[in-house]
C-alpha cells in the first residue's frame, strides 16, 4: 500500500523533534535559501529517516513538477503603470 502525503506527515511529526526541526526548513532547503548549518543538519537526517527523506522527495517532486507545467503570465501593462504610478505618489 503506498503512503500519502498526510500519512507521511502524521509519521513525521510524531517521529521526533528532529523531524519537526526537519519539516520547519523543507521549503527553505527546496528553494536553496536554507543557511549550510541547516543544509548539513537537514541531509545528515534524511540519511538516517526515511519518512523525512520521502516528505523531502515529494516535495521536490512537486516543486519541480510545477516549474515545468505552470506558465507565468505577464502583468498587463495597465497594471503595471499604475502601480508605478502609486508607488510615485507614496515616494
Amino acid at each position: 500500500m503506498e503512503t500519502t502525503t498526510t500519512e507521511l506527515k502524521g509519521d513525521v511529526t510524531a517521529a521526533s523533534d528532529d523531524c519537526q526541526k526537519i519539516i520547519s526548513i523543507l521549503e527553505m532547503i527546496i528553494d536553496d535559501e536554507a543557511t549550510s548549518d541547516d543544509q548539513t543538519y537537514f541531509y545528515k537526517h534524511l540519511e538516517e529517516c526515511a519518512n523525512c527523506f520521502e516528505a523531502h522527495r515529494h516535495q521536490k517532486m512537486l516543486k519541480d513538477f510545477l516549474k515545468l507545467n505552470v506558465k507565468r503570465k505577464d502583468a498587463p501593462a495597465s497594471l503595471i503603470s499604475t502601480i508605478k504610478k502609486i508607488v510615485q505618489e507614496t515616494v
